[in-house]
């Protein structure tokens, strides 16, 4: 599943980080590719057991796109399959590390099938793949979609990150009439737009939130995810926040939960 906004700030990383553990936490062995440049799931999830000369990375699964799977031998374990709740659960976390020289040229350079190609059968390897995109609708993101099978657009309640979901949306109806009218790859199913960082307290928050599922419909996720300090006190100390104390991190392990079942929900329809 590829996360995606055309618009920067709106909890893409956290979203995505936050399924991976909230997933594994069910026993699930879940994956997560960085395509983002600046890198924050990476640095997140605290990668380990990889040669510190010589990390793959994003960019080394678009350079051997040419070999299928090849992929499989770049990933790195995180630190949160070690987590006690993970752990205890038989669940694991997995990533392909992000690269601060990632661009659209290097999708250019190798073509945007490249990390299609190098991620088969990789995938059957996990019961979910989580890609972090950047704030961006280039040849970055559209490698995403090409890799990917469902779309997730993550959303924060001001008007202009609606204004975005709007631009992303356009750029996906763009690409599935390509793939439709045989440019070679899949459409990408989009299985919602889901709203983080929401204060309820704030009328341009109610007001936005209003203006998105006014929009866009049924596409809006029931579940909302509130502002919570806990959410990057968790992600600065590398750890999933159901790991973390207090009933603050209760309550997002409680949202996070309900965002995991509404999303395999709407995957199954």
């Amino acid at each position: 599943m590829v996360t995606a906004s055309a618009k920067g700030g709106v909890s893409k990383t956290s979203t995505v980080v936050g399924l991976a553990g909230t997933f594994a936490a069910r026993g699930k062995r879940a994956l997560v590719v960085d395509l983002d440049m600046q890198v924050n799931a990476t640095l997140v999830l605290d990668p380990v057991d990889t040669p510190e000369d010589d990390p793959y990375t994003v960019v080394d699964a678009f350079a051997n796109g040419d070999q299928i799977g090849s992929a499989s031998a770049m990933l790195r374990d995180s630190a949160w399959s070690e987590t006690p709740v993970i752990r205890a659960a038989g669940g694991a976390v997995e990533l392909l590390a992000g690269d601060p020289r990632f661009r659209d040229g290097i999708v250019e350079t190798y073509g945007v099938e490249a990390l299609r190609e190098s991620l088969k059968g990789v995938d059957d390897e996990h019961e979910i793949s989580l890609f972090d995109t950047p704030p961006s609708t280039g040849l970055v993101v559209q490698a995403g979609l090409v890799a990917g099978e469902h779309l997730l657009v993550v959303c924060e309640p001001q008007h202009l990150s609606v204004v975005g979901v709007g631009t992303t949306m356009a750029m996906v109806e763009e690409y599935n009439q390509f793939a439709r009218s045989g440019g070679g790859f899949s459409p990408i199913n989009v299985v919602g737009i889901l709203v983080s960082r929401y204060v309820p307290k704030q009328l341009e928050h109610a007001a936005a939130l209003h203006e998105v599922k006014h929009e866009f419909g049924d596409l809006v996720f029931e579940t909302v995810v509130p502002m919570r300090v806990v959410v990057q006190r968790a992600m600065a100390a590398h750890m999933p926040v159901h790991e973390f104390p207090g009933t603050t991190g209760a309550e997002v392990t409680a949202i996070f939960n309900d965002v995991a079942d509404e999303l395999s929900s709407r995957i199954e329809r």
